[in-house]
């Protein structure tokens, strides 16, 4: 049974969802899907909807994780296993009559994907404060780790990187842990320099400092501007600034998580199979 604090942030139909899925190659992939909801007080379900490098994950391993809040930054998070599609019932019929869906011709589901919580999904508040000293640390700290930082191995577009420049903009990381399942965690403060990602390891994140170098890693960013990024790349552990940890990132590919082409490989780093 799902908390009643979860069911609400769960049924309102334009609070950011983000799911987190393991590819064959054991790296995370995280993307925001708008239409997870609860038909029920105990499971999930989602729309089919332009989630192809989604669908192959969780047709592949049904271990996934889900992370949601609302504008009033009340969030739920935890772990879930997918149970698979169904292109008709309850499901379908609840997510098809969504305003997301209902009053648009064009964005009728194909099926809707079955979730199974682990947990109630208690809920928690995001701790915007130290997001905001984060920012600042961060915005403070970018000249230094500029001028250490060697020669980028990626060409970032400047769209991209204008994104993570946004006071307003919500970045998710996921990484997988030792079981198997993929994991979310949620930051405003995190600066894109040069070809790396550095944030602050506070709050709600400090069980980020127990992931090993060389663990992959996605990111997606959400701004009030329709386009969205999928990050992926490899953690670099973490240094301490002043007396708060900073991470690092080393992104290796970018790819687009929004339409037209949700999912398609905008640039990746000398070496790399697109």
């Amino acid at each position: 049974m799902l908390s009643k604090g979860a069911l609400e942030i769960f049924r309102g139909p334009l609070n950011p969802k983000f799911l987190a899925t393991v590819g064959e190659d054991g790296r995370p992939n995280v993307v925001l899907i708008i239409s997870i909801t609860a038909p029920t007080d105990d499971h999930l379900a989602f729309g089919e909807f332009m989630i192809w490098k989604t669908k192959k994950n969780l047709l592949n391993n049904n271990k996934i994780y889900i992370y949601a809040f609302t504008q009033k930054f009340k969030a739920t998070a935890g772990r879930a296993l997918f149970k698979g599609f169904v292109k008709m019932g309850p499901e379908v019929d609840y997510i098809n009559n969504m305003d997301l869906f209902r009053y648009n011709a064009y964005t009728g589901i194909r099926s809707a994907g079955i979730i199974q919580p682990l947990s109630e999904f208690p809920t928690f508040r995001i701790p915007i404060v130290s997001s905001l000293t984060g920012m600042g640390l961060l915005q403070a700290g970018k000249t230094l780790f500029r001028l250490t930082n060697r020669k980028s191995e990626i060409e970032i577009p400047e769209a991209v990187r204008e994104k993570f420049d946004k006071l307003l903009g919500f970045k998710v990381i996921s990484f997988v842990e030792e079981d198997g399942f993929p994991v979310i965690f949620l930051t405003m403060a995190m600066k894109l320099v040069g070809d790396h990602l550095i944030f602050p390891i506070n709050g709600q994140n400090k069980k980020i400092k127990k992931f090993q170098e060389g663990s992959p890693v996605a990111v997606d960013i959400l701004t009030l501007e329709p386009a969205s990024y999928q990050l992926k790349g490899i953690y670099e552990g973490y240094s301490r600034w002043g007396t708060t940890p900073v991470g690092k990132i080393k992104v290796t590919e970018v790819y687009s998580a929004s339409p037209p082409v949700p999912g398609k490989l905008i640039s990746s780093a000398e070496g790399r199979e697109p």
